[in-house]
């Protein structure tokens, strides 16, 4: 498996996944008619493919562990990464929604509200399940409850002391975590959306795993698999979910890995950089529409959305993603690095 530090084609998938998501959310806020394809009631669940990013983030997390990562140094530096722009994004979507209010501001301001959304607890968390001020926010919950798991598996190899590279012990934890928020929630032990990430997340885990150890490359097999994704799509509706992500998600994963470095260089830097503000993307989508709903209320205005309107608000989208990604992120990433040098 290739040990660049970006892989094309997850580059392709994260600009994929985050587009795709912004589509739903448009079209599910406002509610455009005439739609050229519905990503809201479609046949196919995009809802889902938030997921997407769960296996990922799964997949990237082992593939860029160090042999002597500490599970809570590592696990505070995945949080502070992302942790200062959630929060700020989760500020504005609040002020958004809280002008001219169209719903109640009971609900918005109250202690339990506020806690559970500035500490990434509001959902998949006891006694504390409830949409968010910016709904997006909720993948940055789970993705934490992700990470302490894998800061617990990772405190568990070092107790058992297995090597960093034991891919063994990877597939085997991963397996056992899958198989465990299963049970867990048949029995409605666990929430749904943390059921989800944690599924995905330690699929990505596993894929790792896999690509470490297959050798060579292997893009007619990832082929195959996703022929035989789609197949099953269309012929067993009732499971597409399951088909999405225990075979349609992994076989693009498994062919981004097998297929590297077949990209153009040039496509590749242009590729690269709309994945490197694709988070930002993701995450300022939401405010982004609160922030039209709210300019709705104050003029009275409402503009006609279609499907032209919605590229202009995807457009919108990554250019504000720059400048959060260019002067906002950066800086701070800047000093968090500082700060966790000597971690």
């Amino acid at each position: 498996m290739t040990k660049r530090k970006s892989i094309d084609g997850f580059n392709i998938l994260k600009i994929l996944a985050a587009l795709i998501v912004m589509f739903y959310h448009y079209q599910q806020y406002f509610n455009v008619p005439d739609r050229f394809f519905d990503f809201v009631d479609g046949p196919v669940n995009f809802h889902v493919t938030v997921e997407m990013f769960f296996m990922l983030s799964g997949f990237l997390t082992l593939h860029t562990a160090r042999p002597d990562e500490r599970p809570l140094p590592g696990l505070a530096r995945k949080l502070l990464r992302y942790y200062p722009m959630a929060a700020l994004a989760c500020a504005c979507a609040l002020l958004f929604r809280s002008v001219r209010p169209a719903e109640d501001l009971g609900a918005l301001w109250n202690l339990k509200a506020l806690a559970g959304n500035f500490l990434l607890i509001f959902v998949g968390w006891p006694g504390f399940y409830m949409f968010g001020y910016n709904h997006v926010t909720w993948y940055l919950c789970v993705l934490t409850q992700c990470y302490l798991v894998y800061a617990l598996l990772l405190w568990l190899r070092r107790k058992l002391g297995a090597r960093a590279e034991d891919g063994a012990y990877w597939l085997l934890v991963s397996g056992c975590v899958i198989v465990l928020v299963n049970v867990l929630e048949r029995f409605q032990l666990l929430q749904r959306p943390s059921f989800r990430g944690l599924e995905s997340f330690f699929l990505g885990t596993a894929l790792c795993v896999v690509c470490r150890r297959v050798p060579g490359r292997r893009p007619w097999l990832a082929l195959g698999l996703f022929a035989a994704a789609c197949a099953l799509m269309a012929l067993w509706p009732a499971q597409l979910r399951r088909v999405q992500i225990f075979l349609l998600y992994p076989s693009l994963i498994l062919l981004s890995v097998w297929t590297q470095g077949l990209l153009p260089e040039k496509a590749g830097r242009v590729f690269g950089f709309f994945a490197m503000i694709s988070f930002e993307a993701f995450l300022w989508h939401q405010p982004l529409i609160f922030f039209e709903q709210m300019l709705t209320r104050l003029t009275g205005f409402a503009i006609p959305h279609s499907d032209f309107t919605m590229l202009l608000f995807c457009a919108a989208v990554w250019a504000l993603a720059w400048v959060m990604y260019t002067y906002v992120e950066v800086p701070l990433n800047r000093r968090v690095r500082r700060l966790t040098a000597r971690w």
